[in-house]
């Protein structure tokens, strides 16, 4: 873990923003860079921020969540941080430092009471953290203040997006608390900020989304060299590589493309619970169930029901077929091509026999190769011929 030196450090807004560190993703740096500027201090983040993040540099480093990334790194040396959501509450959040969650206890018993006699509800949160942060802006002793860090998972259940006459009830007044935040210019001349974590922006109100006071952010997902980077870590925490899967982490990184750090983590920890190395059938099976899953039932793998054993003649085009199949199957995806252009002018105008064109031939091979090295993905409902 690393130390609050190698954490960002806890400056006011606009003051001289010190390096980060050279490992922090690209959305944590714009972040620094919009905190620092002054020009707001309610961010969104939304995209992939159900995934696991590096929480320190150099290949020993530990993963773990967005929120614990957040209060270790990016609040490290702030005073308190608070996560909220829906089933667990708001409660001071320190990740694994057990020593500095006593701090912020302290801290808040002070200014707010016990932290476990706090309101579950979502208005009574806001409104208790709307009195910490009026506590904070009206606070004159410079000794006395505090860094506060505020973390809302799933805001999409406390703002939703929805038509103006909709927003008249409770709906409204936390849409209007959290602009007037996000508005407040003494609010961003301290150390206070706000993180709110959705998966898909759209289903967050477009009023908090489309203000100008508010830092949307997208948390992308990982991309080879962090695929790689976490499944060097991974298979080698126990000082071994290569005993969880028959492909090497690079390899590996651009075989599952397309999937998260927590769908690879899927995949390491089933082949080390089965004690079953992880090979190609295997990985085959495993990802188009994540893959499935992830997409929420709006993809679909379809097994064909042909293979190159019903492809008769055309010798050449049946060789070239298997050899791509082949280095797909070796993830050489550098040299198999991207695609086929079989076109139709290729059929004979007055076919003399009643046996398959070749252009149709040619696509049945096609499709045979594909069942040689994968699956065809196509949206359910659709059919699966091309």
């Amino acid at each position: 873990m690393p130390t609050p030196l190698e954490s960002v450090q806890a400056l006011l807004p606009a003051a001289e923003a010190r390096p980060v560190p050279p490992w922090f993703p690209d959305w944590a740096r714009e972040f620094t860079d919009q905190y620092f500027s002054g020009t707001t201090c309610l961010f969104l983040l939304h995209g992939n921020v159900h995934d696991l993040v590096r929480l320190g540099g150099g290949q020993d480093g530990p993963f773990g969540g967005l929120p614990e990334f957040l209060t270790t790194q990016l609040f490290g040396t702030w005073d308190v941080v608070l996560r909220y959501d829906l089933s667990h509450g708001l409660r001071p959040y320190a990740g694994a430092d057990g020593e500095r969650l006593r701090k912020m206890v302290a801290t808040l018993e002070a200014r707010a009471g016990e932290p476990t006699t706090w309101p579950r509800d979502p208005d009574a949160v806001l409104a208790l953290i709307d009195r910490l942060v009026q506590q904070e802006v009206m606070e004159a002793d410079p000794h006395r203040r505090i860094g506060l860090g505020v973390i809302v998972e799933h805001v999409q259940y406390i703002v939703p997006s929805a038509e103006l006459s909709q927003m008249t009830g409770t709906q409204g007044s936390r849409l209007v608390r959290l602009l007037s935040w996000a508005q407040n210019p003494y609010i961003k001349r301290h150390n206070i900020a706000f993180c709110l974590l959705v998966d898909r922006l759209a289903e967050v109100n477009e009023r908090l989304v489309g203000s100008a006071h508010v830092a949307s952010i997208a948390v992308p997902m990982p991309d080879v060299a962090a695929r790689e980077s976490y499944a060097t870590w991974y298979d080698g925490r126990d000082g071994t590589l290569g005993n969880l899967t028959d492909f090497t982490p690079r390899l590996l990184a651009e075989l599952t493309s397309g999937l998260n750090l927590v769908n690879l983590e899927r995949l390491l920890a089933h082949a080390a619970q089965a004690r079953q190395k992880l090979d190609g059938r295997v990985l085959k099976r495993l990802k188009k169930d994540l893959i499935e899953r992830q997409t929420r039932g709006l993809v679909e793998f379809v097994e064909p029901s042909h293979t190159l054993d019903d492809f008769v003649g055309n010798d050449a085009v049946k060789g070239r077929l298997i050899d791509d199949a082949n280095l797909l199957a070796k993830g050489r995806l550098d040299a198999a091509p991207m695609g086929y252009l079989i076109p139709d002018r290729w059929a004979p105008a007055r076919p003399t026999w009643p046996s398959a064109s070749p252009a149709r031939s040619a696509s049945r091979a096609s499709s045979s190769a594909t069942s040689a090295r994968s699956t065809w993905a196509r949206p359910r409902g659709t059919s699966s011929r091309s």
